[in-house]
């Protein structure tokens, strides 16, 4: 009768630890999403301004942006998931409660490492395959709007003797269009941005043709028997040139994506394909290559970056369960710093296995392995201490009491 009632306190304990957690989980989840939104907005900021503002054009992009964080964003989340809701049983008295009737911390990590489990099986799945997808999902929506908004530029805007100034970040201006509206004649080409190396650059010329589309990955635009003239400060440059080729493409993806975008599409690929692509490298440039050891990092990455969610709810659960004399905010401030110095363990290793001074799988699962022990030891710690004696004093750590004891 004993060992049943015992039995139905568990499980009850566990529905409400579960009760407490998952909600918090979730508004912590869109926090950090929207913060991590925010920080992209000047990217989607350009989209939306070449391609129009609607409700499509908007919620999706935040969809594809926000996805591939989410295995970044859930051990962070259920962090302070943990934290939060212990925070409160503490304050509320529950925590000694639990404590006086034999429900040890070491008990409570069961229904804990129940929870984290199943959002490591949540964050595999999104790390391997929807990261992927969502920064694939990304490329295609915008070369789809690209494509659409190129078509009303072309049936629409340019009209001869109309200065276009939207023309995928540059000001067109022809004399003479063509039916087709692909061919023209007295063409005057210069950037919409004038900053940085295209401050003060235009392009004269005769004649111009528009070559390919955007829905086939070519957009060049041909000038021929031109005149250029660029300035910058106070020098000058002017030159001449019988045929000039610009991938228009190239330089809206780039204004939009960043430089390196083209050259790192093995990013966009699923885990699978991420592997065969991995072993066409070793074949083709060998390991030394820059382009594979990143593509090899990225891999291995994808494993380990949800298994923080077991490493970081440790320290969730230990900075939550704290005496009443501590700061308010500490536990904060605590969380915080834990996800400071995994992102600077995180930075740090993937330069040394970028740069060929470390295996990729030692450095994807370097931050885990070096933060995991504290996190066991502070449970360890909190579990054997009263809660009114902090975890890290150097009268509580075991090997002074050991060493005081000898001395005695």
């Amino acid at each position: 009768m004993v060992r049943r009632t015992w039995r139905t306190f568990q499980i009850r304990v566990f529905i409400y630890l579960f009760g407490e957690i998952v909600p918090q989980f979730i508004s912590t989840v869109v926090i950090f999403s929207s913060v991590l939104i925010i920080s992209q907005l000047i990217r989607l900021t350009e989209l939306l301004v070449a391609i129009g503002l609607s409700f499509e054009n908007i919620v999706l992009p935040i969809v594809f942006v926000a996805v591939p964080f989410l295995s970044l964003t859930i051990p962070m989340a259920f962090m302070f998931a943990v934290m939060l809701a212990f925070s409160r049983m503490s304050a509320d008295g529950e925590v000694v409660a639990l404590l006086a009737s034999g429900y040890s911390l070491r008990k409570a990590l069961l229904p804990l490492m129940i929870i984290a489990t199943v959002l490591v099986g949540g964050g595999l799945a999104i790390s391997t395959q929807l990261e992927a997808w969502g920064r694939r999902e990304f490329l295609s929506f915008t070369y789809r709007k690209t494509q659409t908004e190129f078509d009303n530029i072309i049936r629409s805007k340019i009209q001869p003797g109309v200065f276009v100034d939207n023309f995928l970040g540059f000001v067109l201006h022809a004399e003479e269009v063509s039916n087709d509206k692909k061919e023209y004649k007295k063409l005057i080409l210069s950037p919409q941005k004038r900053s940085g190396k295209f401050d003060g650059f235009t392009l004269s010329a005769p004649e111009g043709k528009i070559e390919g589309s955007v829905e086939t990955g070519q957009l060049i635009l041909t000038l021929k028997n031109g005149f250029g003239y660029s300035s910058k400060g106070e020098s000058y440059r002017s030159f001449r040139f019988e045929t000039m080729k610009i991938d228009l493409l190239r330089l809206f993806r780039d204004q939009i994506f960043g430089g390196d975008t083209l050259s790192n599409d093995y990013q966009s690929l699923p885990i699978f394909e991420l592997r065969d692509y991995i072993k066409e490298q070793r074949k083709s440039a060998g390991t030394e290559t820059p382009e594979f050891r990143k593509a090899n990092y990225l891999f291995h990455k994808r494993f380990a970056a949800p298994f923080g969610t077991i490493v970081f709810f440790l320290f969730g659960l230990v900075f939550g369960i704290s005496e009443q004399r501590r700061p308010k905010g500490t536990a904060y401030a605590s969380c915080i710093s834990v996800i400071i110095i995994s992102y600077l363990l995180t930075v740090g290793f993937k330069w040394l296995a970028e740069n060929g001074h470390m295996a990729a799988i030692l450095a994807s699962w370097g931050p885990h392995l070096l933060l995991l022990p504290f996190g066991i030891f502070m449970v360890y710690q909190r579990n054997r201490l009263p809660i009114s004696e902090p975890v890290w004093a150097w009268r509580n750590l075991g090997f002074h009491r050991k060493q005081r004891q000898f001395r005695q």
